[in-house]
């Protein structure tokens, strides 16, 4: 299917409901074209591949056991349940496009993945604490201007975990942030960038440490791993 156009792929779909960026996903067009381009076309089996491969080396080092309880928030179309499933973990995806949710549980059955998901908001998730090993959260965010905002949604991240946070976030510190920054001064990109600095402050006012914190493209490439334990 051709992307439909006028829909910034980029857009995660667990953005709050009145985030103007987060209504796209919706749209169960734009949740098939997303599911079926966004990482298949142009750069995105490159930008896949290198995603799987930092992912894949975080989720090491977390050492998490087989049968381990994941919570993959936002799932989008259930791009990760292969990496997820071929490591032996127990996994629930959370999304709040229903779309996007129907493609995730086509997506976690081809992994032979118990089909367990739920239709919710990240930053109030409707899980008791302590719920999952681990809590990834994938290309979110970065598309939260607000320091409240991601308040919020590490909160809601560090209560549902027992232990480990595996998220990515934009570091303001890259060549692509600056080029960006340069061709659209005064034009917001829906993209906003954090210094490693102010995502550890923010992470640890969740209560959050960072373990590990990983460029995919060290300088070059704004997107970035952090592997974050509760503090206890």
């Amino acid at each position: 299917m051709a992307n439909p156009g006028r829909v910034r792929y980029g857009y995660g779909s667990m953005i709050p409901r009145d985030h103007p960026s987060r209504s796209p996903y919706r749209d169960p067009a734009v949740a098939a074209s997303y599911a079926e381009d966004r990482f298949t076309t142009g750069a995105g089996p490159s930008m896949d591949r290198r995603e799987r491969e930092a992912l894949g080396a975080m989720l090491e080092r977390a050492g998490l056991p087989r049968g381990a309880r994941v919570l993959d928030c936002p799932s989008g179309a259930g791009r990760l349940a292969d990496l997820l499933a071929a490591r032996g973990l127990d996994v629930v995806a959370a999304d709040q496009s229903a779309a996007m949710l129907s493609h995730a549980l086509r997506a976690m059955a081809a992994a032979s993945l118990p089909r367990r998901a739920a239709a919710a908001d990240a930053t109030a998730l409707p899980f008791r604490d302590g719920s999952f090993d681990l809590v990834l959260c994938h290309r979110l965010l970065h598309h939260l201007p607000a320091e409240g905002e991601r308040r919020a949604l590490l909160l809601s991240l560090a209560a549902a975990t027992r232990r480990f946070v595996l998220l990515s976030f934009f570091d303001a510190a890259s060549l692509q942030h600056l080029r960006r920054v340069l061709r659209r001064p005064f034009r917001p990109s829906g993209r906003h960038a954090l210094t490693r600095a102010a995502f550890s402050r923010e992470a640890a006012a969740a209560g959050l440490r960072p373990l590990e914190v990983r460029a995919l493209r060290p300088l070059v490439g704004e997107l970035t791993l952090a592997l974050l334990e509760r503090a206890r």
